[in-house]
């Protein structure tokens, strides 16, 4: 009964947060929500982590709610996709993404490559996936 009280208020404080956005980014907003709720129910986060960011991302590599149920894998194999504290799900989770989405192991990552585009699935900002290309190279090093 108090986890649907919580739902349901959390739910109440999205629908607010909605009514303050474009309509576009309203219905985007919920819908990330509402997938946010799916990963509670399936027992990939305890409701007191559904937490995210800004745009509501959620865990180490900061995938939307969307991103999380789409491109989740349970690599511990502990029967949840764990993208806040288990590296392998995170890890096999973050490269799901990238192969579905058309990576090209090998291939050039940096601006202008293909790879530079299919990262823009993982996030549109061009100064964060350039961030990630620094980073990338830095370990090569």
């Amino acid at each position: 009964m108090a986890k649907r009280l919580i739902a349901a208020a959390a739910l109440s404080v999205a629908c607010s947060l909605c009514a303050a956005q474009p309509a576009d980014l309203s219905e985007q907003t919920l819908y990330e929500f509402m997938l946010g709720e799916i990963a509670v129910q399936r027992g990939d986060l305890p409701l007191s982590e559904l937490i995210g960011a800004y745009a509501g991302e959620i865990g180490q590599t900061q995938f939307l709610p969307s991103s999380y149920i789409k491109y989740g894998v349970d690599y511990d194999g502990n029967g949840h996709v764990d993208l806040r504290h288990s590296v392998p799900d995170v890890l096999a989770s973050t490269a799901n993404l990238l192969k579905v989405n058309g990576w090209k192991a090998g291939a050039p990552f940096g601006e202008g490559s293909e790879n530079f585009q299919v990262m823009r699935e993982w996030n549109r900002s061009e100064t964060y996936r350039k961030t990630m290309v620094l980073f990338a190279e830095k370990l090569r090093e």
